[in-house]
């Protein structure tokens, strides 16, 4: 249970945000930051080598922006490390990793930073995520979460905002926005650059989870994601992500003799699009997506995620 005191020093915090093609999005969230009330804080905008003109959109709008440009598109895991490590050598206490695609309220950080100050236990914590087009509606409360079947279900859709009023611990938190206590890189380690698009996330809750550390959601710190009601199932690409991201989970985390389950939640989402037989052309695209996705899962390399090191005073 959190205390009520202030916080009396403001921690650091590097806000990190992922652009690729994100003109007007990644603008428009960088002008929503500049209007929060926390005092500490600094924007890093990693690209992940943009065709669009978004990055010179940037430069121009904000000439004192921090900008890192990648040479190619490394994905969402390995784009935002590249942030967090410039961060955690720059001495940040906090990472907030933030979607190009929100507006925030001025206050969020404040709630995020002051719950987290107050429990020792907790690793990360993250705001509610509501809806842009429609602002009362949540589109996540944080993440249920079954590892075993790495099956993942968004908390809170499409509920009205009220019904969310206290902090509350949470399986796992939407990659949408995540605070990160410094300690979690040094201690867990970065996001795991073996995932490119999707579980990512989940796999870092889970690895806080077993390292000891808590999760939870503060939904006093709200932001505005611009993300379609109906999501984005009906994607061959992200279904694609999707697919690998979870075999890739399995292979790591899992125990075999767990994979009856986790191949029956798998069937179940390679031929759930068939229960709109009407969009024939569309599904037989999302079921190949799917196969392609675990497939490529199955043959993925596998390595361990970076751990940073803290700088020692002898060097």
């Amino acid at each position: 249970m959190a205390t009520k005191k202030k916080i009396k020093k403001f921690p650091h915090v590097a806000i990190i945000i992922l652009n690729w093609k994100g003109d007007p999005e990644t603008l428009d969230c960088v002008a929503s930051l500049q209007k929060i009330n926390y005092p500490n804080y600094t924007i890093v905008v990693v690209d992940n080598h943009s065709p669009d003109q978004s990055v010179a959109k940037l430069r121009q709008r904000f000439p004192q922006l921090k900008i890192i440009v990648n040479p190619r598109n490394l994905g969402f895991a390995a784009g935002n490390n590249v942030g967090l490590r410039w961060a955690f050598a720059q001495g940040a206490d906090y990472f907030l990793l933030l979607n190009n695609d929100t507006e925030v309220e001025p206050d969020f950080l404040d709630h995020l930073v002051n719950y987290a100050e107050n429990n020792s236990h907790l690793g990360m914590v993250g705001p509610l995520s509501c809806y842009y087009s429609q602002p009362e509606l949540v589109q996540s409360a944080g993440i249920k979460f079954n590892p075993r079947a790495v099956e993942a279900q968004q908390i809170g859709v499409h509920q009205p905002r009220d019904q969310f009023t206290q902090p509350s611990a949470v399986p796992c938190l939407n990659g949408v926005a995540l605070l990160v206590k410094r300690e979690i890189l040094s201690r867990v380690g970065l996001l795991d650059e073996d995932y490119f698009l999707y579980t990512e996330e989940l796999d870092w809750c889970y690895r806080l989870q077993k390292a000891g550390y808590q999760l939870a959601l503060v939904p006093s710190a709200v932001i505005y994601h611009k993300i379609p009601l109906r999501g984005r199932q009906d994607n061959p690409f992200v279904l694609y992500h999707r697919l690998r991201g979870r075999v890739i989970f399995f292979r790591k985390h899992i125990p075999p003799y767990y994979f009856p389950f986790f191949f029956w939640s798998l069937l179940k989402l390679i031929f759930w699009p068939w229960r709109k037989p009407q969009k024939a052309r569309l599904n037989f695209k999302l079921t190949l997506a799917a196969l392609q996705g675990f497939f490529s899962g199955l043959r993925a390399p596998l390595t361990q995620p970076v751990i940073l090191k803290e700088e020692t005073a002898d060097g």
